[in-house]
């Protein structure tokens, strides 16, 4: 245990002796003298008195006791004024996952989008614990948030998201920079809704891919699958990707995808060992928390912390006590 403020102890032992010397010292002797009061004779007979002696058997006790109790909170008070703490060094075992929300926002995903952004949000709301980032992308991946547990900040640009869609849902000419600006860069030449570009991009937006290859890595890929350009990677060069660098992809895709486009985005989610789902017909965010809660998490090394912690909880308990002692001491010396 060490002291925060050296100097108020040596105060507090100056001022302690003080008014130890205070009560306890003679200063001057008073022996035949009354200062106060009327001459008594033969008080010894009062002093011979059962009564009496009892009385002042209590008193003396009482006395004893209050001066024990009061030259105690003293200390106790002073010890307290001191701000006495211990350190101690600390490793918090962390397990979490990495979660990237990987989001398909070409014109032609609207309908998935128009309901998957509050399931997503839900997904971010029950899943507390994890880290989340996100990424958009159409004919370019943008990176919106890199992987923090700060679910407000996440839940916020999803809320920016569903913002931005909404008002292009009713004017299909809308066009706003937070979800347009990056994302349709070489859209003129390569077109658009690149899907394994965007994929194979959020890959390597996770830290530490080979120096922490043990790391439980998940997207949450949400897509109608339907390429409308020249890709530099292809979906199923995508997915080899992520098996190479331990990354489970749960894929997301609308009602009305065709039979290939189905299969496709199936075999891509399951080959890395993760799972796909039709929104609205064989999924929802209810089962998607539950099969990725099934997914074991991974051990993130803490820095050791050196926690300080103030030991003032045992001494203001006794320092109460004796107050309470001191009050009542005072009735029964009263009487």
């Amino acid at each position: 245990m060490e002291i925060r403020y050296k100097i108020m102890l040596y105060i507090s032992i100056a001022l302690f002796a003080v008014l130890f010397i205070l009560m306890f010292v003679p200063f001057i002797k008073a022996k035949g003298k009354y200062k106060k009061g009327k001459k008594v004779a033969n008080a010894f007979y009062i002093k011979e008195d059962t009564y009496f002696k009892r009385k002042m058997a209590t008193y003396k006790v009482v006395t004893f006791m209050l001066i024990l109790t009061c030259c105690l909170s003293i200390l106790l008070s002073s010890f307290m004024l001191c701000r006495p703490y211990r350190t101690e060094t600390v490793i918090e075992e962390k397990y979490t996952r990495d979660i990237f929300l990987c989001i398909d926002i070409s014109s032609s995903v609207d309908s998935l989008n128009a309901h998957l952004i509050d399931e997503l949000k839900g997904i971010v709301d029950e899943m507390q614990g994890e880290r989340f980032g996100l990424v958009i992308f159409n004919t370019s991946p943008v990176l919106l948030v890199p992987l923090t547990d700060d679910y407000e900040y996440i839940i916020e640009q999803l809320d920016a998201i569903e913002t931005q869609l909404e008002r292009r849902w009713k004017d299909p000419y809308y066009e706003d920079p937070y979800i347009t600006s990056g994302t349709l860069i070489g859209s003129e030449m390569r077109g658009s809704s690149l899907i394994g570009d965007g994929l194979a991009a959020t890959v390597f937006d996770f830290p530490d891919l080979e120096e922490d290859a043990e790391r439980t890595r998940l997207v949450i890929f949400s897509t109608d699958n339907e390429l409308n350009g020249t890709p530099f990677i292809t979906l199923e060069e995508a997915s080899n990707l992520c098996i190479k660098h331990n990354v489970q992809v749960y894929g997301i895709g609308v009602k009305d995808m065709n039979k290939k486009r189905r299969q496709e985005m199936k075999n891509a989610a399951e080959n890395t060992g993760g799972k796909f789902y039709e929104y609205g017909i064989s999924g929802d965010c209810s089962s998607i928390v539950a099969d990725i809660q099934r997914e074991t998490k991974s051990f993130i090394n803490q820095e050791p912390v050196v926690k300080e912690t103030e030991v003032v909880e045992a001494p203001f308990v006794i320092l109460f006590a004796c107050v309470a002692c001191m009050m009542v001491f005072t009735k029964i010396a009263k009487y």
